[in-house]
């Protein structure tokens, strides 16, 4: 027996240290996941509930560390929203909360708002988005994280809550913890810019808030998670602005995301190979790729790295291709190959960019490497581009 309800009715204790006592006890259990579900089928949820309401800052902690537990069990999640449990846990957002109140309720939020999109409908409803960012500024690191995790998963798939965070202040302190937050912080923040940026409006603010610079940085300085999304969101901040291309192509992320082509996890591949393909559309930056060596890891990539490194991969090789000198050192490299052969068994996006970049090999002023493209095999990809 876990004591699992002897430990709720100590939480309606009129002896305070009883209650401070009972909820780091169902915190505690509540951090293994076997636990999480018999809290809540024991009745546990409306009593922590509760107890985020109370006068003493140790029980609001202790309380909302424990919803914050609960809320990875997927089937909490609608229950909590049931018992109302997001507007006390807003409402420990406020200055007037202890600083471990507040990260735990930030926590709870980030965990109840994940991969579950009535919980972010409900939370941004209740008036999360605008306390949340508020948050961002605190002293507290783990409050700092768990309030830009938040946001990051309610931006996500969600261009509504992206404005209104832009709105409320949001990029000015993500952009600041790029470089004063803490290794997870700096995570968060990365992450949440990232997705910030989908939005043009928001991009426009995130380079205004002077974020490209600590992004590079956190190209080769950051944690491997860190990395890939400080490339995501230097790939996003890209997308179709010259003026971003070029300027973070100045602040030294190129060799960066090379390197992280080679050295970087899976992810940090996907998102640097993205980068790398989105900075190569422009003439100078293809120049840039080459010259740091870029051209060798990408066609490493077409056939060690994921689907989307892939796809990714034989799309910048394709833009470095528009240049005269680079189409033909990708061909020597061994390029054809790997892209004939992604061509052929791969998703549709890998097969469509390897077709492309075949096409540009083949038939670019300068290059013209039909011959030796139908050689390799990809007489068929250039069939299909040709059709298209």
């Amino acid at each position: 027996d876990l004591g699992i309800v002897p430990l709720l009715r100590l939480l309606a204790s009129p002896v305070l240290e009883m209650q401070q006592k009972a909820s780091a006890m169902l915190w505690t259990l509540a951090t293994t996941g076997a636990n999480r579900g018999p809290i809540v089928d024991s009745g546990g949820l409306q009593p922590l509930i509760t107890l985020c309401t109370s006068e003493d800052a140790e029980v609001q902690t202790n309380a909302a560390g424990a919803l914050m537990t609960m809320a990875l069990r997927k089937e909490n999640k609608a229950a909590m929203l049931q018992a109302n449990a997001v507007a006390p846990l807003i409402a420990l957002l406020s200055e007037g909360a202890s600083e471990n109140s507040q990260a735990n309720a930030a926590g709870a939020l980030m965990n109840l708002a994940l991969k579950f999109p009535k919980g972010v409908m409900v939370i941004t409803a209740a008036g999360a988005i605008a306390p949340l960012a508020a948050l961002l500024s605190s002293a507290h690191s783990e409050s700092q994280s768990n309030a830009a995790a938040a946001l990051l998963n309610l931006a996500l798939g969600s261009p509504q809550n992206k404005a209104a965070m832009a709105e409320a202040g949001a990029i000015g302190p993500l952009v600041a913890m790029l470089t004063e937050g803490s290794s997870v912080a700096q995570e968060h923040a990365a992450a949440a810019l990232w997705n910030l940026a989908s939005n043009a409006k928001n991009r426009k603010a995130i380079v205004a808030a002077k974020a490209i610079k600590p992004l590079v940085h956190l190209l080769h300085t950051g944690s491997a998670a860190t990395r890939a999304k400080a490339a995501g969101a230097l790939q996003t901040l890209c997308n179709k602005d010259i003026d971003n291309k070029v300027a973070v192509a100045e602040a030294g992320a190129i060799p960066h995301l090379i390197g992280l082509l080679q050295k970087g996890n899976s992810a940090a591949q996907e998102t640097a190979a993205g980068a790398l393909q989105s900075l190569a559309t422009i003439p100078y930056n293809r120049e840039l790729v080459a010259d740091e060596g870029g051209i060798e890891p990408l066609i490493a990539l077409l056939s060690s790295g994921t689907v989307v490194a892939q796809k990714n991969a034989a799309a910048a090789l394709g833009n470095l291709a528009s240049n005269e000198h680079n189409c033909k050192d990708i061909v020597a490299a061994g390029a054809l190959q790997p892209l004939v052969a992604l061509y052929t068994p791969s998703d549709g996006e890998a097969r469509e960019q390897a077709a492309g970049a075949l096409q540009v090999i083949a038939a670019s002023d300068g290059c013209r490497q039909w011959r030796a493209v139908v050689a390799a095999g990809g007489e068929a990809a250039l069939q299909v581009v040709s059709a298209t």
